[in-house]
């Protein structure tokens, strides 16, 4: 179940991101990264939210390797679609698919 409160966006309690349209920001670690796909997921459920609500990017900002990852919402149903239990079904799109990638940022 999707919820906002105040500037962010949960899913079944999860953060999925900060919201600051046109982007949704997500902070990530290692545990989020599939490394079969080389690429980050977005729930289904999430994607049709934040295109519904008219958001146009989701913004990975993915701590271990200090990366700003940047891909276009709307690219989510090219990848990959999964069934990932207990999380449901996610788009899963290569970092190769994204729009930017900027490297040796610092997060505060």
């Amino acid at each position: 179940m999707l919820e906002q409160r105040g500037s962010y966006l949960y899913r079944n309690g999860d953060v999925v991101g900060k919201l600051q349209n046109p982007y949704c920001i997500a902070v990530r670690d290692r545990r989020h990264y599939f490394r079969k796909y080389d690429g980050f997921a977005l729930a289904v459920e999430s994607y049709e939210w934040l295109s519904k609500h008219g958001f146009t990017f989701f913004q990975v900002r993915y701590k271990p390797e200090n990366k700003v990852i940047t891909y276009k919402i709307t690219d989510f149903p090219t990848g990959y679609r999964i069934d990932y239990p207990p999380h449901g079904e996610q788009y899963v799109l290569p970092i190769t698919k994204s729009l930017q990638t900027s490297h040796n940022i610092k997060f505060g």
